[in-house]
């Protein structure tokens, strides 16, 4: 899948478009940071946010891989962090967040053996 289309180094907003895919050739366009997290390799470590880029606690976050099994679960704090620094297998994943009131765009994320940055995901 191609990566959307944008420029800068803050995540854009997605009208209409409800997939968002991530690679390793795009992934600092969408990173953030979460203070005192020591990132790992093949990690996704996400901050959500909703439309006014307010923090989101409460976000339900599941990552599942190819075969559409869930492989981690967390739901986001209330700093908007959802910290799964357990390290994946390398593949493509899809990263499914949810809450009530709130549309997000289904990332997907292709996790390649670096070390990654967490990532910002704002509602739609």
């Amino acid at each position: 899948m191609p990566s959307s289309p944008h420029t800068g180094l803050q995540p854009p907003s997605f009208p209409g478009n409800k997939i968002l895919t991530i690679d390793d050739t795009d992934v600092e366009r969408y990173a953030t940071t979460i203070t005192s997290l020591e990132s790992k390799t093949n990690t996704i470590n996400i901050v959500v946010k909703d439309q006014n880029g307010q923090i989101l606690p409460g976000v339900v976050c599941v990552i599942k891989n190819t075969h559409g099994d869930p492989v981690r679960a967390a739901i986001s704090n209330i700093l908007g962090q959802i910290l799964n620094n357990i390290p994946l297998n390398v593949g493509m994943y899809k990263i499914s967040l949810t809450k009530q009131g709130h549309v997000f765009p289904e990332v997907i994320r292709n996790i390649k053996g670096g070390t990654y940055p967490p990532i910002e995901i704002k509602a739609l």
